[in-house]
């Protein structure tokens, strides 16, 4: 007799905290990571929400936007990084310069992706920081 394989309740989706003080930013990643297989259990525009968030749900993966209005995403990873939540961090952000990726990823952010990258290279980031490497947008690596 075969055993049966895991059944869908066995499976669970790798869940998601999206960070970004633009709404239509937050809408438009959320619906591509959803459709993506991903589960957002979180969005927040502030700082302080995405660490409320973050403590709340414990997500596997956070899409921080670098600027909040209330602090930036590496502030979020450096404040939590002391004994906080472990959850694998992506910086998402519409202007990154050489100092800002060396700061996020010496703060314990794994990777980094610009807003004007094709949506698939968040994935890609999201998969490698989930097994542990870093990533860098290609985009970034060119300047």
């Amino acid at each position: 007799m075969a055993a049966a394989g895991p059944s869908p309740d066995d499976w669970s989706m790798t869940t998601c905290l999206i960070a970004d003080d633009h709404e239509d930013v937050l809408d438009a990643v959320s619906a591509y990571l959803s459709s993506e297989g991903y589960e957002v259990v979180g969005l927040a525009s502030t700082a302080a929400d995405a660490i409320r968030l973050l403590e709340e749900f414990r997500p596997d993966v956070a899409v921080l936007d670098y600027q909040l209005p209330d602090a930036t995403g590496i502030d979020i990873v450096r404040g939590l990084s002391a004994g906080g939540p472990t959850t694998a961090t992506v910086l998402l952000s519409g202007e990154v310069t050489r100092s800002i990726v060396a700061e996020a990823l010496a703060t314990g952010i794994s990777g980094v992706v610009l807003k004007e990258s094709a949506p698939a290279t968040l994935t890609r980031a999201i998969e490698t920081v989930l097994s542990g490497k870093r990533y860098v947008d290609p985009q970034l690596r060119r300047t």
